[in-house]
């Protein structure tokens, strides 16, 4: 089903998200390609290399709307294009890369897909929500312009209705959403959530119960009556590595990640941070002993 009917009025913000994947190519080559994308001024892109695979992570945070003219979009998507066509195998890239352009009454959701080896953007048109204030001012981008320019991002295929839902899959749910359990250390620790380049950070800090001396550590875990507390305590003595969970709504663990705490041990004002992938369906992050069993 193609729908080509466009929002009304000008675009507010656009806001990307999502990761391109592929395998093998020159990362200084690569490096260059996406320095050019990141001069366009729209999508902040970082380049990532592990193993033999490479990957881009696009910025969350919003782009004023006056960027998105004709000129950035073709040349996005055409940088895009030359990361994947730069690649070892362009057949084997993957994207859950995103776009929402905000309009004052309705919200266009594009995922730039890769079909084939070549870029693909899909779209639907939905209505705005009341919780979508946009976090810059209202520009003068009339994306009804933009079609007959045949822009790739949006239009380049047809603005396609894709099944209710199917982006959701590729948007991690917003750290606000996500509610914080100290597990055996309770308010001896302090946590917050940022989001960054499409992952949780997770900050931990001393709370307010941080035990101040060693004599206040030994008193403690002296008193502690269950063994979760006593190693606990013991870990927070010298600074060892906790485990930062992702957890679903039913409490399972969706990702997790190692965090050392020696950083608290030495600084009172220290930090430690801990960085895990972003999912959607995520409810809560969890410090936690052990890594715990991860669900498929």
């Amino acid at each position: 089903m193609t729908d080509r009917r466009l929002p009304e009025g000008p675009a507010q913000e656009l806001l990307f998200g999502g990761i391109l994947e592929w395998r093998g190519g020159d990362y200084h080559a690569l490096q260059q390609i996406v320095a050019r994308i990141n001069r366009i001024g729209l999508a902040q892109a970082e380049l990532d290399a592990d193993g033999g695979r490479h990957s881009i992570l696009f910025d969350d945070r919003p782009v004023d709307g006056s960027k998105a003219t004709p000129d950035a979009l073709d040349r996005l998507i055409d940088g895009l294009q030359e990361l994947i066509d730069a690649s070892d195998d362009a057949h084997s890239a993957e994207s859950t890369l995103h776009c929402s352009a905000i309009h004052p009454g309705e919200v266009v959701e594009t995922l730039i897909a890769i079909e084939d080896g070549r870029v693909h953007p899909v779209s639907r048109i939905r209505p705005r929500l009341v919780e979508e204030t946009a976090h810059v001012p209202v520009q003068t981008v009339a994306w009804r312009k933009v079609v007959p320019l045949g822009l790739a991002l949006l239009v380049a295929f047809g603005l396609i209705a894709w099944q209710s839902g199917y982006l959701d899959r590729v948007l991690a749910a917003a750290p606000a959403e996500l509610e914080i359990d100290n597990g055996p250390f309770g308010k001896r620790l302090f946590v917050t959530i940022d989001r960054n380049w499409g992952n949780y950070e997770i900050t931990i800090a001393r709370g307010a119960a941080y035990p101040a001396t060693v004599d206040d550590i030994k008193a403690e875990r002296a008193a502690a009556k269950e063994r979760s507390l006593q190693l606990a305590l013991s870990i927070l003595e010298g600074g060892q590595k906790v485990y930062v969970q992702l957890l679903d709504s039913n409490g399972g663990v969706m990702e997790s990640a190692e965090v050392e705490l020696r950083a608290l041990v030495e600084d009172p004002k220290g930090n430690a941070v801990a960085k895990i992938r972003g999912r959607i369906g995520a409810k809560g992050v969890r410090l936690s002993l052990s890594k715990g069993e991860r669900k498929q």
